[in-house]
């Protein structure tokens, strides 16, 4: 069995994350627009485990990753891109914290959305109306999708120098 180049799905996925993005611009209704929104939320989320799994390989971690306390678990090792990292998601109102509330979030609605739930989920009616976004969903994953192309462009040309 052929090892999977991480590099080459990691920069797919940063691709493909941008493409929906690009798209949300042309979309001529809100339900597109927001489909390709959550489309470009699973890309970012997708990219970034690729990018754990490259990470992975440098340490010498067999198999794949899923996060990266799972990364740091089976590292025997843990170099200063992961501890990076671990800074990054410890942010909460950072761009990788978003990105971890976002992918959080897609898993809740995923999970309430399956079929075999048939129990309709109401609002509470004690919801509290939102001041407007001075960033629409858009920009804000637009913004994400830059941070982390940079940051992997980054660490990347670390690995290389060393």
């Amino acid at each position: 069995m052929a090892a999977i180049n991480w590099v080459g799905q990691t920069n797919q996925r940063l691709y493909q994350c941008r493409l929906m993005l690009e798209q949300v611009e042309l979309a001529d209704n809100h339900a597109l627009a927001t489909a390709l929104e959550d489309g470009a939320v699973l890309q970012l989320g997708a990219a970034y485990r690729c990018y754990l799994n490259e990470l992975a390989g440098l340490v010498n971690v067999n198999g794949k990753v899923n996060d990266l306390s799972e990364l740091f678990a089976k590292a025997a090792f843990a170099i200063a891109d992961m501890q990076e990292l671990q800074q990054l998601e410890a942010d909460i109102y950072g761009w990788l914290g978003q990105l971890q509330q976002m992918l959080r979030d897609a898993q809740q609605l995923a999970a309430v959305s399956k079929p075999s739930s048939v129990e309709q989920v109401e609002p509470s009616g004690n919801l509290i109306a939102s001041a407007p976004a001075e960033q629409s969903r858009a920009e804000i994953l637009q913004g994400i999708l830059g941070e982390l192309q940079a940051l992997i462009e980054c660490q990347r040309g670390n690995h290389k120098e060393s």
